[in-house]
């Protein structure tokens, strides 16, 4: 029975995806810690210097990367849970009880990450909005 496993297509498939995404992550922490300016310029040539008089990150500049590390690893859980829903669904085999659980998952899944990106839209336009009404520049 593991061998037959092993040689399914379900499994080559989840290898070589891992594979792929295991290729890309110092791509993208490189990525990441660049934007957080902690290896690297940070400067893209935009005349936008996210450092102050000291040579210190600005604290906004800090956090707005966090921010997007944490929404980028929202939008991967979401993704799991709304494969994981499909997967349940797709091997139900008529059982009302799994398939009503993929549903819900599914659901779930989608109305929290709308609630997420609604919070961040708003809270991006509240923000922007003061910016432009107390003369602050926001950087964009």
């Amino acid at each position: 029975m593991k061998k037959i496993f092993l040689k399914s297509k379900f499994f080559q498939i989840a290898v070589l995806s891992l594979l792929c995404c295991l290729i890309a992550l110092p791509i993208q922490a490189t990525k990441i810690l660049d934007r957080l300016n902690l290896v690297g310029t940070g400067d893209d040539g935009a005349g936008y210097e996210a450092v102050n008089e000291d040579g210190d990150v600005y604290f906004a500049d800090k956090l707005g990367g966090f921010i997007k590390i944490f929404l980028t690893f929202l939008g991967i859980v979401f993704l799991i849970l709304i494969m994981y829903g499909g997967f349940l669904w797709m091997t139900a085999e008529g059982n009302e009880q799994q398939v009503e659980k993929a549903k819900q998952t599914i659901v779930n899944s989608t109305i929290g990450i709308v609630i997420v990106m609604l919070a961040y839209a708003i809270t991006w336009f509240v923000i922007m909005k003061l910016g432009d009404a107390t003369g602050f520049i926001t950087g964009l």
